[in-house]
């Protein structure tokens, strides 16, 4: 959307002469993309001749030459989501949309180093301007994931065993309509993978941009997606003529059409020798269109999805910015403050006889929204505040109609942004209530804690054991989910089971490590409805869960700890038989295991990592402490302390490398805590305290053979229990 014209003068702005001058006392090194940037206007007139056997003729391209453009082709990540970016031929420069780097001045930056492989982290970049009327944006890669310099980024992804880059820039006339045209890039739906898509230029619009008149847009039916923003759009002989924008979409035939900003604008901005450098109060749409209006034919902002009359889980929540540049005086009566053009959400609705619910719950308390949504009728409607919400809106739809709702979070007053939840549901909730908070929520999209398992009926053995912790920060009891959920979770379930075959009963159960400590389990079965337990009899706090006839598909588990802010150690346990949990008085018998066991899942998950890995050190979030008691074991010199009885971490090794170590890093220094490693040859390898004043352990693995190395952080006191970081690396770090 148009704003008023925005002056290129002020201290937001430098010329490229200026940002030279800043950079006298500079090494050579890193004043050379900086130059690159006065020259460019001239760089991007002309393209390299390609070598004939570059061409496979008409309408194509050799593989050569795709996999050349894709090492050129980056994933750039920002605080608040990802964007495709291009690698600029001979500079540490990457192009990309503004909108896929706005508000933010620091990036990382992943390459393809192998074309069968997703795009691995390798670079960090900033912000070196942006233009205020178009959707273009310039950063300049800096250094290494380590902080180490980098001027020549093509270089180090050839020293690292990638493709090198190549990305000429298309000279000559413009394409036109009927072109063929390929579009790189990294959508979302591709898994951080390279996806390369074809088509046709199905139309250009031309404009006059600083008194020249040229190609602004190439409209293409080549598939984009959320996530092709900022990438490359080449013609049919691998030449760059544009960077994917946004998508048109036309809501009654699902017809789409992307938008490709032309490299002719990219080639006035540059020659204009100005660019904004830092971000001021305006809000920038996803394309330089016409503003004024609400336009539910384009893409919407935040996603959108399918749902029908009882769909669980319920209430439905998804994160959103209020806030726009269209004034919503213009559909009269009552409607009133700022939105988008394009939708923040659509909701594909199905069912009938519901009485459908959405509101907005902004994360800061006085925040002032407003709601508007487009039926599939195409009546509007409007809510400012809902009664007893606050200044949160809320619109209740009886009796909804299957079809199309596209949905506005509007703020009420202009240049104001409110980042929430909007929540979709069917029950009688409003603002305000403990549901419809974010992080009152058990969500069964995320990944779990400690992993998932296929189990069939009749497996073996019988039961499977699971190592976990119990607790979270999510109050459970908020949620309305059934009688007996109840208790403190993780937001992510603790386990998934992928259930299939047919028995006569399946039993769910939770033991924990310390008799007496009380847990609740918590199971959502594959048809969305849910089946909690506190205590499975009166001989125990710990939980089971018995469901007969157990119907095929996918089973989310969490166990939660009866107090806030409590963690539990124990064991989950998966069973045919009529096994139960051990009766314990709380007084305190031997719970179930007092070893360390190899063969148990990790509680922190399993990573592989080779010799010369990439991100070192690789980090794991670890909570030491367990009940078993470590000196009992006798397992060798400092092995000392009290552990879990599984592992917190699995590590898998190969290569060969002269320096490995691991360490643990306590959040609190007067935490004593104790390494524990059990090496692929069975050995068993302790430390207590690294020395230099710390209590924080250290091991180094130096001459290791390669295979399965299980980790235990164990804390000095019985029953004590220690946040902190593991580090795994190659570097000569202490904790």
């Amino acid at each position: 959307m148009n704003a008023p014209p925005l002056t290129l003068q002020g201290p937001n702005v430098c010329t490229i002469a200026q940002l030279i001058s800043t950079t006298e006392a500079r090494p050579r090194s890193s004043l050379y993309p900086l130059l690159l940037l006065a020259l460019v206007a001239t760089a991007l007139s002309f393209g390299d001749v390609l070598a004939s056997a570059d061409k496979a003729g008409p309408g194509g391209f050799s593989r050569e030459r795709i996999d050349a453009i894709s090492a050129a082709v980056v994933q750039i990540h920002a605080p608040d989501g990802k964007g495709s970016g291009s690698l600029v031929e001979g500079s540490a420069l990457v192009y990309t949309n503004r909108h896929v780097v706005e508000g933010f001045y620091e990036f990382d930056v992943h390459v393809l180093l192998d074309p069968n492989e997703p795009a691995a982290p390798l670079f960090k970049a900033e912000l070196v301007g942006y233009s205020e009327d178009y959707d273009f944006a310039v950063l300049r890669i800096t250094s290494d994931l380590d902080g180490r310099p980098v001027s020549d980024p093509h270089a180090l992804i050839r020293q690292r065993g990638g493709i090198a880059p190549s990305l000429r820039l298309a000279a000559g006339d413009p394409p036109g309509r009927g072109d063929a045209i390929a579009i790189f890039g990294y959508p979302g739906i591709g898994q951080n993978e390279l996806i390369k898509t074809t088509g046709i230029i199905a139309s250009v619009q031309y404009g006059e941009v600083n008194g020249v008149r040229m190609p602004i847009w190439y409209r293409t039916n080549a598939e984009m997606s959320p996530g092709n923003s900022g990438g490359v759009a080449t013609n049919d002989v691998g030449e760059m003529i544009g960077i994917p924008t946004w998508v048109s979409a036309e809501n009654r035939t699902l017809g789409r059409l992307g938008n490709l900003l032309s490299m002719d604008v990219v080639r006035s901005v540059m020659a204009r020798d100005a660019l904004a450098t830092t971000w001021g109060s305006q809000r920038f749409s996803e394309y330089a269109g016409l503003a004024g209006q609400l336009d539910f034919s384009l893409d919407p902002n935040f996603g959108e999805l399918r749902l029908s009359s009882g769909f669980m889980p319920d209430p439905h929540r998804e994160r959103v910015i209020s806030g726009g540049a269209v004034n919503l005086d213009y559909l009269g009566g009552d409607f009133a403050g700022y939105a988008a053009e394009s939708p923040d959400f659509r909701l594909h609705w199905s069912g009938s006889g519901a009485t459908l619910r959405i509101f907005f719950e902004a994360d800061q308390v006085g925040s002032d929204t407003v709601l508007v949504i487009n039926q599939p009728d195409g009546s509007w409607l409007f809510n400012d505040d809902a009664p007893g919400g606050g200044l949160n809106p809320l619109i209740s739809i009886a009796n909804a109609q299957p079809g199309q709702y596209d949905i506005w979070v509007g703020s009420f007053s202009e240049d104001d942004y409110h980042s929430g939840e909007l929540v979709i549901t069917e029950l009688d909730l409003s603002p305000g209530m403990g549901a419809a908070r974010g992080d009152a929520g058990l969500d069964f999209s995320l990944a779990p804690n400690y992993g998932r398992i296929a189990l069939r009926a009749g497996f073996q053995p019988d039961p499977h054991r699971v190592a976990l912790t119990a607790g979270g920060s999510v109050d459970v009891s908020d949620s309305y989910l059934g009688i007996g959920c109840t208790g403190h979770a993780s937001r992510a379930p603790d386990f998934r089971l992928d259930w299939t075959g047919s028995s006569r009963e399946l039993r769910l159960l939770f033991e924990s490590e310390q008799a007496g400590d009380d847990t609740v389990l918590l199971v959502n079965r594959p048809d969305g409805s849910w089946i909690c337990n506190d205590d499975a009899h009166s001989g125990t706090v710990d939980p089971m869960v018995v469901i007969p006839g157990p119907q095929e598909g996918q089973y989310d588990i969490w166990v939660a700890s009866y107090r806030a802010g409590e963690l539990i150690a124990g064991e989950l346990l998966i069973t045919e038989t009529t096994l139960s949990p051990a009766s314990r008085s709380q007084a305190g018998n031997d719970p179930p295991r007092r070893r360390l066991d190899v063969s148990a899942s990790p509680h922190a998950g399993t990573v592989s990592l080779e010799a010369g890995f990439l991100r070192d050190p690789h980090e794991v979030r670890v909570t030491a402490g367990g009940s078993v008691d470590v000196s009992a074991l006798n397992l060798g010199q400092d092995c000392r302390g009290h552990a879990s009885g599984a592992p917190d971490v699995r590590l898998h090794w190969t290569g060969n490398t002269r320096r490995l170590r691991v360490l643990f890093e306590a959040d609190s220094p007067s935490d004593d805590t104790v390494l524990i490693i059990n090496t692929p040859d069975g050995r068993w390898l302790c430390n207590d305290d690294a020395g230099g004043g710390t209590l924080n352990p250290l091991l180094r693995l130096n001459g290791q053979r390669e295979g399965q190395f299980d980790i235990w952080v164990a804390t000095y006191s019985s029953g004590g229990f220690a946040p902190g970081t593991l580090r795994i690396t190659e570097r000569d770090l202490r904790p």
